[in-house]
């Protein structure tokens, strides 16, 4: 026993790697499929990621009007009702108009990542996943929410998509 205790606390030298370590990027992954858009990401800023979410905040809060300056000037906007390139004012409208049917609304946060593309090097992504629960139209509703939300170099949304899952009422 004191032999083997003393074999696995051995301070014998490790063989040194052989291997040489290289600086190159790996090329990225092929897929079996093409993307439309892109297949090749890095993670991204997580300021960005902080403007996301301080934007779910402020729909939880019925506080939309207060983050104008948020959004580029057009902006494309997909969402469940309206969709298009729309001016900033007339894309928050559509959104304050949706929240507005809530007497209330609370959202937890599933995952946020941010990340960049790097065919598209000009924009800059936000991913999250959710859960809205809240009071629509006075009926209780749970639903299960993906948004993406690409911002310029200014730190502005110019286009946000959002994907509505699950809706339990």
């Amino acid at each position: 026993m004191i032999l083997a205790a003393i074999a696995c606390n051995s301070s014998a030298p490790k063989p040194e790697s052989t291997a040489p370590e290289s600086s190159a990027t790996p090329a990225p992954y092929q897929y079996s499929a093409k993307s439309r858009y892109s297949s090749d990401w890095e993670i991204g800023d997580p300021q960005l990621a902080e403007k996301v979410i301080a934007l779910w905040r402020h729909n939880d809060n019925n506080t939309l009007d207060s983050v104008r300056s948020y959004f580029a000037d057009p902006v494309y906007m997909d969402m469940p009702g309206f969709a298009g390139n729309l001016h900033a004012d007339t894309a928050l409208a559509g959104a304050e108009a949706d929240r507005v049917r809530f007497s209330s609304l609370k959202s937890e946060i599933d995952v946020i990542l941010p990340i960049n593309t790097k065919n598209h090097p000009e924009e800059k992504s936000v991913t999250i996943w959710g859960e809205e629960a809240g009071v629509l139209d006075g009926k209780p509703i749970k639903r299960r929410l993906h948004k993406t939300s690409a911002f310029n170099n200014d730190g502005k949304v110019i286009w946000m998509i959002r994907y509505d899952g699950n809706t339990q009422q």
